[in-house]
């Protein structure tokens, strides 16, 4: 079993806190790449989300998995791991503050504000 310490980790430096829009809905989710799906099966069997597979590239390239989670297991994961976030907790606070609330204008704030966090490389 993984600890909080060592997925908050992994979420700084494989992780990536988003907000996207979906017909109707804004809502944010965090995403982790990896070619290990041995790692994400983990974290899916303890907060949930799904896991796909691609193989883009080259040939010789190994197929990488995606793990998502949005809504619940987004908000445990951020209540988990936020005391232990080093570089993506600005995001991961930012995420909190959509689910807060239902205001569309103050949405799309926060959407504009994490676009501008993300563009940064953090």
């Amino acid at each position: 079993m993984i600890s909080k310490e060592y997925l908050a980790g992994f979420v700084d430096g494989e992780g990536c806190f988003n907000i996207t829009r979906c017909r109707t809905w804004i809502l944010p989710r965090l995403l982790i790449t990896n070619t290990n799906v041995d790692i994400l099966k983990q974290i899916k069997g303890i907060y949930g989300g799904d896991i796909s597979s691609r193989k883009n590239g080259k040939d010789n390239w190994k197929v990488f998995n995606m793990y998502r989670a949005s809504c619940k297991a987004l908000k445990t994961i951020i209540k988990d791991i936020l005391p232990y976030l080093i570089l993506k907790r600005e995001q991961a606070e930012l995420c909190l503050e959509m689910m807060k609330t239902k205001d569309i204008d103050q949405k799309l704030n926060i959407k504009e504000r994490m676009h501008i966090l993300n563009k940064r490389g953090i």
